[in-house]
């Protein structure tokens, strides 16, 4: 369907994916049972005054994720304020009314774990390295062209590469707990997220429904999906 630059773009989808979350509380389970199994064998003896060593697996940290004061797994959404693609002809990104994103840490207990997140987008960069791309081939829920989203993190002052999940962009969240005593607790760090463009002041866009040309930019609406994962190694 043709689209005209005049369309708004009405919303995007950010959504949150934890694959170590899942992963620890599956090791915990299976490294408890093999331990009542295997490591903690007790048997009958006439010695009453017999000391019992239990040695086992010990069990990996815990941690608390919210978001803008929202605890939540699997998925996330938030939604940007409307905004014509026009808008997008000169510029990277439209500063005005980001979209907020406050990760918060609570009960966190890493010991010498060094925690980080991990950022991907299944969509991979194509022209421009720091811009999440919905997925084109979903007619249904994206029909723009050259509108993405721009993810800016204050602890670094830098807008995140755009990266597959087999090598993510990673944020070091090792100062956070640094005089802490180990632990990441009410550590928050917060990302505002932009509605963006492939406009340049020195290279403008216009919306060309019928070309190829990477450099084209048409409203619409865009679904586009970021995949945030906390781990601590």
């Amino acid at each position: 369907m043709k689209t005209k630059n005049s369309n708004l773009i009405n919303s995007e989808l950010m959504t949150y994916h934890s694959r170590a979350k899942y992963v620890l509380l599956f090791m915990m389970l299976i490294g408890w049972t093999i331990g009542c199994v295997t490591t903690f064998p007790v048997q009958a003896d006439t010695d009453t005054e017999r000391t019992i060593n239990f040695r086992g697996m010990l069990l990996p940290p815990t941690c608390v994720l919210s978001v803008n004061g929202s605890s939540f797994a699997g998925f996330y959404n938030d939604d940007f304020a409307p905004v014509y693609a026009s808008e997008l002809r000169n510029s990277k990104y439209i500063a005005r009314d980001p979209v907020e994103l406050n990760f918060m840490f609570s009960d966190c207990d890493l010991g010498e774990s060094k925690p980080a997140f991990y950022i991907w987008s299944d969509v991979p960069a194509i022209t421009d390295r720091e811009l999440f791309m919905p997925d084109d081939s979903d007619v249904v829920n994206n029909s723009t062209k050259g509108v993405g989203v721009r993810l800016f993190d204050e602890g670094t002052s830098k807008f995140v590469e755009v990266r597959k999940g087999t090598d993510p962009y990673r944020v070091d969240l090792s100062d956070s707990v640094k005089g802490n005593g180990g632990k990441l607790e009410g550590t928050m760090r917060r990302f505002r997220a932009y509605v963006g463009g492939l406009g340049d002041t020195n290279n403008p866009v216009t919306c060309k429904t019928e070309s190829n040309d990477t450099n084209v930019l048409c409203g619409g609406v865009a679904d586009v999906k970021i995949h945030f994962e906390f781990v601590y190694q």
